[in-house]
């Protein structure tokens, strides 16, 4: 008896050894990807337009969203921006769950760390195991990993790996990898938003073209080199701020299959930052289903936004 008893102090001290070992090491993986963005080196890359040569409403909104940079608010611009997210997810129809999250995005070179932990139920106690996510665009890698407290391996996915798609066809469709960082990309030309002078000309990564409608453009990311990769911008005809951007974006259909599908990113709540820009605090993203309706999958609060200047400063703490 014991003996059992031995055992069995032995073996649930492994397992929590085993446990808080694999838990550090997700952690360290988003650190290391965290830091990576914000300690990375700056390119020098050139506008790519001119400001005369932006539509109408693109000019009247980053005159709205970035102050100039002689304004006493704003004396540089920030390379990138950390952040934390609480908010709903859409587990399954009609059924949202809570979810925290920590965001690294990075302008020069391009590219955002996302880590989410979510509710595996909508009134799940704090003490329950949660969905550790890790979405992340980093040196133009795409990687995808969910995991049940870390822990358990739901999948993980990165374009260095991944391999064609079954269902690419002769025509010329996507391989699984080009979709993996299309969507990646994607995101990110998406969560510009939030650090808007990455969206400026001057900061020579994105191009903006005019379209029939005067409140809507087009948003590119050319230096990315990915084919269709681009966004459509739409105004608000009052305010001229940014409403909501939509575009064919990869949707995961099974671990190793996409479809491409309508997606789309609402922006509201837009407020003023020390810096003087001015981001949404408050964002939906989701796609459009197959009766034509949006709907969200992430309802997303925008919390403690921090803007880097420098390779020095450390991202945001951890977030429980």
């Amino acid at each position: 008896m014991k003996l059992l008893s031995a055992s069995a102090v032995v073996t649930t001290v492994a397992l929590v050894c085993w446990t808080d070992s694999k838990l550090d090491q997700w952690e360290e993986e988003q650190q290391d990807m965290a830091m990576n963005l914000i300690s990375s080196v700056e390119t020098s890359y050139d506008p790519l337009q001119e400001w005369d040569d932006l539509p109408a409403s693109v000019q009247q909104y980053l005159s709205h969203v970035v102050l100039p940079t002689n304004s006493k608010t704003q004396q540089t611009t920030p390379k990138a921006l950390s952040l934390q997210q609480d908010g709903e997810f859409l587990m399954k129809k009609d059924q949202y769950v809570p979810f925290t999250a920590k965001e690294v995005f990075a302008v020069n070179p391009p590219g955002f760390s996302w880590e989410g932990k979510i509710a595996m139920a909508p009134f799940a106690p704090s003490w329950f195991p949660k969905l550790f996510v890790s979405d992340s665009w980093v040196e133009q890698v795409g990687h995808f990993q969910a995991a049940v407290q870390a822990i358990v391996p739901m999948i993980s996915l990165d374009t260095t790996t991944a391999t064609a798609s079954a269902t690419a066809t002769a025509a010329g469709d996507k391989t699984f990898d080009d979709q993996l960082a299309l969507g990646q990309a994607t995101r990110w030309l998406a969560d510009a938003v939030l650090l808007p002078s990455s969206l400026q000309p001057n900061a020579g990564m994105v191009t903006w073209k005019a379209v029939d409608a005067p409140e809507k453009a087009i948003l590119e990311l050319p230096i990315a080199n990915i084919r269709g990769l681009q966004l459509e911008a739409t105004f608000d005809a009052d305010s001229g701020l940014l409403k909501h951007v939509t575009g064919e974006k990869p949707f995961l259909r099974s671990k190793r299959d996409f479809e491409m599908k309508t997606w789309q990113v609402n922006f509201m709540d837009y407020q003023r930052q020390e810096n003087g820009m001015m981001v949404p605090m408050k964002m939906e993203s989701g796609w459009y289903n197959d009766e034509g309706d949006f709907e969200a999958h992430y309802k997303i609060d925008n919390l403690s936004l921090q803007y880097h200047f420098g390779n020095a400063e450390p991202p945001i703490a951890e977030v429980a």
